[in-house]
C-alpha cells in the first residue's frame, strides 16, 4: 500500500513539476546570479499555492473520511504545508506585482493573482504567513485528533482571511495545458 502511494506522489510530482518547469523563462540574461525573474517567481508561487491547495483538500478528505486510520497521512501533509507557508514571503519579492486583463488573457500563468495591497501591507502579509506556518507545524504535532482537526481548521481560516485581503479570485492553473 505504501509503495502504490509513494509511486502515485511520484507520478504526480512529474505530472505537475515537469510541464512547470517549461514554463519558467529560459533566458537568463538580465538577471544577476541569484535574482530571479518576476515572472518566474510569479509562476513558482503559484504552482507553490496550488500544491499547497491540494495538500489541504487531502488533510481535509482525511478529516472527513471514515476515521483515525489515515492520521499519519494527514499530520506529513500538514508538515508540508508549514514548510511551503514559512518561503511563501521569499516568493513575493519586489517588482513581481505583474498584471493586465490582457496578459490574464494571453497566459494566465504569467501573470499575478496577488493584489498590490500585499506589498503595501508587506509586515500583515510576512506575519500572517509565519502564524499559519506556526499552526500547521503545531496540528501536524497535535497530541489528539481533536486537535489536529481544530488546528486544521483555525489554519484554514487564516489562509482563507489571507486570500481575501491579498488576493484576486484566480483560476487554477492546469497542467499540463490544455
Amino acid at each position: 500500500m505504501k509503495a502504490k502511494r509513494a509511486l502515485a506522489a511520484a507520478v504526480l510530482a512529474g505530472v505537475v513539476a515537469v510541464p512547470a518547469l517549461a514554463q519558467f523563462t529560459q533566458q537568463r540574461s538580465g538577471f544577476a546570479p541569484g535574482q530571479t525573474d518576476p515572472i518566474d517567481s510569479i509562476l513558482a508561487r503559484r504552482i507553490v499555492m496550488t500544491t499547497l491547495g491540494r495538500q489541504n483538500d487531502q488533510v481535509h478528505d482525511i478529516i472527513d473520511g471514515p476515521g483515525e486510520a489515515e492520521e499519519a497521512a494527514a499530520r506529513l501533509r500538514l508538515d508540508n504545508i508549514g514548510v511551503f507557508l514559512l518561503g511563501t514571503p521569499e516568493m513575493f519579492p519586489e517588482g513581481s506585482y505583474i498584471y493586465s486583463k490582457e496578459l490574464e488573457e494571453e497566459d494566465p500563468s504569467r501573470v499575478t493573482t496577488a493584489l498590490p495591497r500585499l506589498w503595501e501591507n508587506w509586515d500583515d502579509f510576512y506575519t500572517r504567513s509565519l502564524v499559519a506556518a506556526e499552526t500547521a507545524y503545531r496540528a501536524g504535532r497535535a497530541a489528539s485528533w481533536e486537535e489536529l482537526v481544530r488546528l486544521t481548521e483555525d489554519l484554514e481560516g487564516q489562509c482563507e482571511s489571507c486570500h481575501n485581503e491579498y488576493r484576486q479570485n484566480p483560476e487554477p492553473i492546469k497542467f499540463p495545458p490544455e
